[in-house]
């Protein structure tokens, strides 16, 4: 099983592949949209199977959270327009309500 580590650095030539952004439709619903060409929706697959499986599993990294961001140069294969931080929370039970920012309805 390979960690998200592991899959990044073996897909460094893949810069700029995928990008991800957030936004509103036309209705004002919030929305993400992603798009890439070949290579780079299966390494975002590959990332997001890496965590799926690493639940449960012992070792140094965590294996329940993972943040990728553009200014450390892990978030390489997004292009220059997409999000900033890409977070990964993977646990072995449905998710819980979790607000950000740009979900309060304050």
């Amino acid at each position: 099983m390979k960690t998200v580590n592991e899959i990044l650095g073996e897909n460094q030539t893949l810069r700029g592949a995928v990008r991800v952004l957030t936004g509103k439709t036309h209705s004002g619903k919030r929305a993400i949209y992603i798009s890439g060409n070949p290579a780079g929706l299966r390494l975002l697959a590959d990332i997001l199977r890496a965590q799926a499986d690493a639940v449960g599993c012992g070792g140094g990294e965590s294996r329940y959270f993972f943040k990728l961001e553009r200014q450390s140069g892990s978030l390489f294969f997004a292009t220059d327009d997409s999000v900033d931080i890409f977070e990964i929370h993977c646990d072995d039970h449905y998710p819980e309500k979790h607000d950000t920012p740009s979900v309060r309805k304050d």
